[in-house]
């Protein structure tokens, strides 16, 4: 088995690696060290650093491996092992320009970057806090310490995000939050069924599965109940644009509420109006599924009907930027951001 062998995408070297490690394991005295200390004259140092990552990852896979047995929801898709070990490497070098980027600004004062510095720095943040890796088979997000599995779905003509939290599977339990169009297909094709639907607002972009989701037998939970001012189908096909929204009864409604349990998952509510007059932020621990109130680099719009912009930016910034910093935020809409960042970068607030 040569470097060669290991570095060519073809040969599948994360399988390879999960072997060679699973004999190294069984040598007393014998580490994955000396195995690049072994090729280190023979190769370049560009080869050696590959070598390295996809050997950790290989022994990061041998660990999961040896649960495998004792805990059958740790298993993973041997069809999965190439991609995710590409996708760790693309992770660990977007770490590495970020802290460059990081060092680079930080010698000048924040007050005087230029927005293209700003946009820099944010990418670069959240590249080095890791908050994202995206498997190409798994679309699973990873954040730091937690162990609740989150996963995402983006759909419909607004390109409207709804997450998954946690899994059905094995006599667990997961919660959906928002349902874009073609969400339910997508839980059909992992074979998870939500016990519960939390909806941040009820546009049409996060409502249009909704109803599917309900004939599942999901759990919906609101702010309000439906309406079809609140969904703003009617302004839609007043406008042109063919929507058609089922309607779905809310089986419990937030208002008046701070706190809920659901799916085994408790978070925190804090109603944001402003975007929409529904709008309810869930927070969980130090996670933030704040569908169009807060996102990287911007806020929710406040020109639509029941829309108020002061309301909006003062609801954000007396019930969100009041979190800590490190809290993730996962919007309706881009990417995932945090308070911190938002802080620092956001020119809406």
């Amino acid at each position: 088995l040569t470097v060669d062998d290991l570095l060519d995408c073809q040969q599948g070297h994360v399988p390879l690696l999960v072997q060679l490690v699973s004999v190294i394991k069984e040598r007393p005295g014998f580490s994955s060290g000396q195995i690049l200390g072994h090729w280190q004259g023979a190769y370049g140092e560009k080869q050696i650093k590959q070598l390295s990552v996809f050997i950790e990852r290989a022994e990061e896979r041998f660990k999961a491996q040896s649960l495998c047995a004792h805990d059958p929801d740790r298993a993973f898709d041997p069809k999965c092992e190439l991609d995710d070990a590409l996708a760790s490497l693309r992770w660990r070098l977007a770490q590495q320009e970020a802290a460059r980027v990081i060092e680079e600004l930080s010698m000048k004062p924040m007050t005087s970057w230029s927005d293209d510095e700003k946009n820099r720095y944010r990418q670069a943040v959240m590249a080095q806090k890791g908050m994202v890796l995206v498997s190409k088979c798994g679309m699973i997000l990873l954040m730091s310490d937690h162990v609740l599995k989150i996963r995402s779905f983006t759909g419909g003509m607004a390109q409207t995000n709804g997450y998954l939290l946690g899994s059905s599977q094995n006599g667990g339990s997961c919660v959906l939050i928002d349902a874009p169009l073609g969400i339910s297909q997508w839980l059909d094709e992992l074979n998870e069924v939500p016990s519960s639907l939390l909806l941040t607002h009820q546009h049409y972009d996060h409502i249009e599965d909704a109803a599917k989701m309900a004939a599942k037998g999901t759990k919906i939970y609101a702010y309000s109940p439906y309406a079809q001012n609140l969904t703003l189908e009617i302004l839609l096909q007043q406008s042109g644009i063919p929507i058609n929204i089922t309607p779905y009864t809310v089986d419990q409604i937030l208002e008046g509420h701070s706190a809920l349990e659901a799916g085994g998952v408790a978070f925190q509510l804090e109603h944001v109006p402003g975007h929409s007059p529904d709008s309810v932020v869930f927070i969980h621990e130090d996670l933030v599924f704040g569908g169009d109130t807060l996102f990287a680099g911007g806020i929710g719009r406040a020109d639509l009907p029941d829309g108020d912009m002061d309301l909006l930016v003062k609801g954000i910034k007396e019930k969100m930027l009041t979190l800590p910093n490190s809290t993730k935020v996962f919007p309706g809409h881009g990417t995932d951001t945090t308070i911190e960042l938002e802080k620092a970068t956001n020119p809406f607030l």
